[in-house]
């Protein structure tokens, strides 16, 4: 290799070479510096002198907040380090300059994640941290129901706030069922202002048998005269049962695995809830609930005693 600062030419036919604006020397590391092959070829850019190993950056750490990936590029990298490489399940997913990935451009799933530095003239750090990450798509599957809610995506850890409100003639239910691959999500509701908290979510829900041979049970109910059936993942149809035999088939759209499902359906009637009880030695106490006039006890299905509130 040949690095100088002036023209040189040589006698009897030899190359004639073109100046350099950018001369390097035996002891740099030619980044961005021009050079002179053998052969007489300019080039510029990263050339390697021969059996010298490229020293390597330290390994950065990062970090899950809300939808974000945060990467922390450690100072002993100095100014080295200019970009990173993001590697989900051990493949190389994207390399950014930045250090921050938004986590919900990912397809829902599960995905195992590290990050590597890199720098020119440098051999890639040593593999970060390793953090589980759960990506969840929100699926809201409102009957006779609105919400201002727009949240497409989760990741775990997160948690989300909403509020279910009826449409005109139809009234709030008293139950919901907030879901993810079958498995329930914990969460609370008001049935009487339709707020709901799903708490923050874990990093996995319960996943189909290996073989996929197997869905989950639906569960009905009657509303009014109608049979609701709930979400169950990747089932593309749902068959209706009357004494064994089949009445009804209904095709549906599944939205898959690592799902969140809203499920909720107004109810076409005022209905007041169900009250709860609890028995401390001889004292029944009965929750006191919005808009109960009065109580009637059962015991075995026959009426012994009835109280009226305020009374």
């Amino acid at each position: 290799m040949i690095g100088k600062t002036n023209a040189q030419s040589t006698i009897g036919g030899g190359i004639n070479l073109d100046p350099l604006k950018n001369p390097a020397a035996e002891t740099d590391v030619l980044s961005d510096k021009e050079y002179y092959d053998d052969q007489g070829k300019k080039h510029t850019g990263n050339a390697k002198f021969s059996g010298t190993t490229l020293p390597r950056l330290n390994a950065p750490s990062i970090s899950h907040s809300g939808s974000s990936l945060s990467i922390s590029n450690p100072s002993s990298n100095g100014n080295f380090c200019n970009g990173y490489k993001l590697y989900k399940d051990n493949s190389l997913l994207t390399e950014q300059s930045s250090t921050s990935y938004t986590l919900t451009q990912l397809d829902n799933g599960n995905f195992d994640m590290f990050v590597r530095c890199k720098g020119n003239n440098f051999q890639d750090s040593p593999d970060s941290n390793s953090l589980n990450i759960g990506v969840f798509g929100v699926m809201y599957r409102l009957r006779n129901l609105t919400t201002t809610t727009t949240t497409a995506k989760l990741t775990n850890g997160q948690s989300l706030s909403l509020t279910i409100q009826p449409k005109e003639g139809f009234y709030l239910p008293e139950f919901i069922s907030v879901s993810c691959n079958g498995a329930k999500v914990d969460f609370t509701y008001d049935s009487y202002t339709g707020n709901i908290s799903i708490k923050a979510l874990e990093v996995d829900y319960k996943k189909p048998a290996p073989d996929g041979s197997q869905l989950d049970p639906p569960s009905i109910t009657m509303l009014s005269e109608k049979i609701e059936v709930s979400f169950v993942p990747l089932a593309e149809q749902y068959v209706l049962y009357s004494d064994d035999a089949e009445f009804l088939t209904e095709e549906v759209v599944n939205e898959g695995y690592f799902v969140v499902m809203i499920d909720a359906a107004a109810y076409e009637e005022p209905k007041l809830r169900t009250p709860s009880i609890s028995l401390s030695y001889d004292e029944l106490t009965i929750e006191d609930l919005k808009f109960a006039e009065e109580f009637v006890i059962y015991s075995d299905d026959e009426e012994i005693k009835t109280i009226t509130i305020g009374a």
